[in-house]
């Protein structure tokens, strides 16, 4: 899942609700890397990771002291960035990476999807406005930097592994000048989301699980739904405000119910803790991890999805105008048009 939001200046918490990350200063080493931020992209800081250097480029600053992009003139919202957010689907996948001995290497798939997905939008969606005799006119820079931010529960307290993209707002143009990035030809490209499901789906059978294909993507085969549901409590909760609203169940509507139910996370007990938590949970339900193949598993259909997508991708115009099929992880066909306008 794929969610993309505006970050303006004025946001609640600001920068800290990015800074501050989950590991709650664990010392345990294996907490410390699925926890850590790390830089991204070709305009990205080559230093280690920092919340100093974060919020400095959360506000458009360059560490040579230039801007990365022009001053909001007046009392104007300064738009800082935007949050790309790869959730992993369902809840067998946070499940098996956070139960007591849990595949991290199901964390690893993640993060390289989440990576891989990111290349694509910095090399095909990076780019700037400039004025060319007189007219404005789209030009694509190839660079972006940002921040990957990792987190491991929702906000009702389950497991829940996903990870903020910050992309702050500036690129370097190739005349040499720092501009903010054209956001419109990165908001149409809803495409990406169905990429990181189909990456992560083929790295998943890699490893030596089965999926079963759901609504929502996918879960790890081998988990039963009274198990998922017991780590589902945020988007109960998000569907019964609907229901209360009397609202129906668009992704709009379900983006403000968001919003408007958020709480904030419980510090007060470490990962560590909330993993023994969550196993003493899991085994109640009867969920004692699971026990992948020795081999990798070969998906239905032949052929590489994410490549098909990313020949389909090359095919979109400047514009993002959706053109023929894309594969889902499945092998199954469905308009790109509908996967374009999808709210991920």
């Amino acid at each position: 899942m794929l969610d993309m939001v505006t970050i303006h200046s004025g946001i609640e918490n600001g920068e800290r609700y990015y800074t501050e990350e989950e590991s709650y200063y664990s010392e345990d080493e294996e907490i410390q890397a699925i926890t850590k931020s790390e830089w991204f992209g070709n305009m990205a800081p080559n230093k280690p990771y920092s919340a100093k250097r974060f919020t400095e480029l959360f506000y458009g600053n360059l560490p040579n002291g230039q801007r990365m992009r022009g001053d909001v003139l007046g009392d104007g919202k300064e738009r800082l960035g935007f949050d790309l957010t790869f959730a992993v689907p369902g809840k067998s996948l946070s499940m098996q990476i956070h139960a007591p001995d849990g595949d991290k290497q199901l964390w690893q798939a993640h993060i390289e999807a989440v990576k891989e997905v990111m290349a694509i939008a910095e090399e095909r969606y990076a780019a700037s406005r400039v004025q060319v005799n007189g007219d404005r006119k789209v030009i694509k820079t190839g660079n972006i930097a940002a921040c990957l931010v990792n987190h491991h529960e929702s906000r009702a307290g389950d497991p829940h592994v996903h990870t903020h993209v910050v992309l702050f707002n500036g690129t370097h143009c190739p005349d040499g000048e720092h501009r903010a990035l054209y956001k419109e030809l990165l908001s149409k490209s809803g495409i990406l989301g169905d990429i990181y499901h189909q990456k992560l789906a083929l790295k998943v059978q890699a490893l030596g699980y089965e999926i079963e294909e759901t609504q929502e993507g996918f879960e790890l085969a081998g988990t039963t739904t009274d198990q998922r549901e017991l780590f589902s409590k945020r988007s109960t909760e998000i569907d019964d405000y609907l229901k209360a609203k009397g609202w129906d169940k668009t992704p709009q509507n379900r983006q403000r119910a968001v919003f408007e139910t958020r709480m904030a996370k419980d510090k007060s007990q470490t990962l560590e803790q909330k993993q023994d938590r969550w196993g003493n949970e899991m085994a109640a339900v009867g969920f004692t991890g699971l026990t992948p193949a020795h081999h990798p598993i070969t998906p239905p259909e032949s052929g590489n999805p994410p490549e098909n997508c990313l020949m389909l991708l090359s095919a979109i115009s400047l514009n993002g105008n959706p053109l023929s099929v894309v594969k889902t992880f499945n092998g199954s066909s469905s308009p790109i048009s509908a996967v374009l306008t999808k709210n991920l």
